[in-house]
């Protein structure tokens, strides 16, 4: 009948990169946007616009989260390990 010994799950990650941008899901900030290799803040997986860059887009609350992306575009993120990309601070 069955076999005596139950074979062992794998511990490895699956390395998928849904997004294509060189970052396995598993330590991607962000897994369905792609990073956008602009020497800035590119090694988090994340898009993001440098400073320099930021004088044509809005960024009210200056979180580097620009309005259009940005939840809570009045109120700045507070970088706290929680849903850090969303653009709100979180309680």
């Amino acid at each position: 009948g069955c076999p005596d010994v139950l074979a062992a799950a794998s511990t490895t990650p699956t390395k998928f990169d849904s997004d294509a941008d060189g970052y396995y899901d598993f330590i991607d900030s962000c897994p369905s946007k792609p990073e956008t290799w602009n020497k800035y803040n590119d090694h988090d997986g994340c898009p993001d616009i440098a400073p320099e860059q930021q004088r044509f887009v809005h960024d009210d609350d200056l979180d580097n989260i620009i309005n259009d992306e940005d939840l809570c575009p009045l109120d700045p993120e507070d970088y706290d390990g929680d849903r850090d990309t969303d653009g709100c601070p979180d309680n």
